[in-house]
């Protein structure tokens, strides 16, 4: 027996809608949250509106620039201070044959060089002071060199060692993993906690 997704088409606007406004509600949604602004858009024909069209009619405007306004209008910038200490969250681990372990960060304030040695802060209290010995910024899809980085990802190979990343049986959640500067006081800079 094939197996056929829902098509979204058969349902009209007005439903989807009250499907989201519905999901809202009941994930106890503050009236904030459901107060959320609503772009009419043909993702495959490139076409958004703020106008609700006709059931099955095209947006009005020529082009996703809407959706666009809308995201810029509502979503707020990141705050970045490239002079504060160094604040990066390491979001995965990846290896290199050549480099070893790489860690891929966020950077949340500051910058990252090559040769800095920064305290790598773990959720359970311990602090252990790494190089980076590599620093690498993503140029398209291609990790390319870099002698410094700013915000807000990069890859970066130091002295990790597989102990200081693993836990149990696989590595540790991300939101547990922080690099900050190594200023003497290790974890007074701040907490992603």
């Amino acid at each position: 027996m094939r197996r056929t997704r829902p098509r979204f088409s058969s349902r009209s606007i007005a439903e989807v809608i009250d499907a989201c406004y519905e999901l809202f509600i009941d994930l106890d949604a503050t009236e904030e949250q459901i107060e959320f602004p609503v772009v009419y858009a043909a993702a495959r024909a490139g076409r958004a509106s703020l106008h609700r069209p006709k059931d099955g009619e095209m947006p009005d405007s020529a082009n996703l620039e809407p959706l666009f306004d809308v995201i810029r209008e509502t979503v707020p910038a990141p705050a970045y201070d490239p002079d504060a200490p160094l604040q990066a969250q390491v979001t995965n681990l990846d290896a290199s044959s050549y480099l070893g372990r790489i860690a891929l960060c966020r950077i949340h304030n500051g910058t990252l060089t090559r040769g800095q040695q920064v305290a790598w802060c773990k959720r359970d209290g311990l602090v252990e002071k790494v190089k980076i010995s590599e620093l690498l910024r993503t140029e398209a899809l291609e990790r390319v060199p870099a002698d410094i980085s700013f915000p807000p990802l990069v890859a970066a190979g130091g002295s990790l060692r597989p102990d200081s990343a693993l836990h149990g049986n696989g590595l540790r959640p991300a939101a547990e993993r922080t690099f900050r500067e190594d200023l003497g006081a290790a974890g007074s800079q701040g907490s992603f906690r």
